[in-house]
């Protein structure tokens, strides 16, 4: 800053006055700037730049007491700024793209930390790496965090959440702009879950079938055991993600550390109350999986109270069970499911849907 003309020094004071929420403000951040604050100089050159339209930041540090909400403060006033309509320099109305890459304290950053850079209009596609969300900050809502509408592909790598609750997982559909993204592998996905299991209540998983598509080398896995999970009381899931390859044999052998198929009484925990089985016409044998989770509900699952098994097709049914079913396995199921005062649905969805 000592190479700065006094002309240059006035006018970069007048340029971050404007860009700042009080007088106090743009004092630290002139103060930042001048003892050589990076992200401080970051932001005033962001303040500068109407037209930007894509945005790399690496390393970057956050808002802490030592260096100051510089970053967050150009993105808060371009947020306004677009939800209020208004051209103007700040308001970044040509960035689609922004890109972060950074360490916040020990783990990571919170959700919170991201909202200034989500709540953009213009924003179309985001992508961050390292998050913790702490249990001093609980996980916000996502529809309250004013997080745009925009915005079609989001990823976030390395991120943590180790007091979730609920989550849901839809696997990218190989159309959008994600269609590149490795292969849905169940087993990876548990191995991603694994930090949750003194937090997680609710779990659906989905995942798109495309035709033609080459799956992972461990597409066809199971996705694990949810044993030791301590509060997951509803799945809601596919019969090929929980159960495996529906063609390979049972087996206690792991095939690097994972099982190609697994029995839905390993898969459940002792916490499960609600389970949802999808596209059970990919897998007949489900039936006679449920029978035997039911029938030693007392051992594995004493608080299951409601089931619902849903088969893909065309074709309607009007019997209690699907009609893809076995007669004397369905049979058998509702019985069992009535003596242990389980409540069981059977429900078909169009191919369409």
């Amino acid at each position: 800053m000592s190479r700065i003309t006094d002309t240059n020094q006035i006018r970069l004071n007048a340029a971050i006055r404007v860009a700042s929420r009080s007088d106090a403000d743009a004092e630290k951040w002139i103060k930042s700037i001048k003892s050589g604050n990076w992200d401080a100089m970051i932001a005033l050159i962001l303040s500068i730049v109407p037209n930007i339209e894509v945005l790399h930041l690496v390393n970057y540090t956050g808002v802490n007491d030592q260096v100051g909400p510089f970053i967050p403060t150009i993105f808060r006033n371009a947020m306004n700024l677009q939800n209020q309509a208004e051209v103007a320099p700040f308001a970044m109305e040509y960035l689609h793209h922004i890109s972060l890459c950074g360490w916040y304290g020990e783990h990571g950053f919170r959700v919170n930390d991201l909202m200034p850079f989500l709540g953009l209009k213009t924003l179309t596609s985001f992508s961050f790496r390292h998050m913790f969300q702490d249990l001093e900050s609980q996980m916000p809502g996502w529809s309250d965090l004013g997080v745009s509408s925009t915005i079609k592909n989001l990823a976030l790598d390395h991120c943590v959440f180790p007091y979730l609750e609920r989550l849901y997982y839809q696997e990218n559909d190989d159309r959008g702009p994600l269609r590149k993204a490795p292969a849905f592998e169940p087993p990876r996905i548990m191995v991603a879950l694994s930090h949750l299991k003194s937090s997680l209540t609710d779990l659906t998983i989905f995942r798109w079938k495309i035709p033609g598509r080459r799956g992972g080398e461990l597409s066809s896995y199971s996705i694990g055991s949810f044993a030791e999970f301590e509060k997951l009381t509803s799945i809601d899931t596919e019969a090929s993600i929980l159960l495996g390859d529906s063609t390979a044999k049972l087996s206690h052998d792991l095939v690097g550390g994972f099982r190609r198929r697994q029995k839905l009484i390993d898969a459940v925990p002792k916490t499960l109350e609600c389970l949802t089985i999808r596209r059970c016409n990919e897998d007949k044998t489900v039936v006679p999986h449920l029978f035997e989770v039911i029938s030693q509900k007392a051992s594995y699952s004493p608080n299951l109270r409601y089931v619902n098994l849903i088969w893909l097709g065309d074709e309607y049914t009007s019997k209690r069970y699907h009609g893809g079913f076995n007669k004397i396995e369905a049979e058998n199921l509702l019985a069992e499911c009535k003596t242990a005062k389980v409540k069981i649905e059977f429900h078909n969805i169009r191919k369409d849907h």
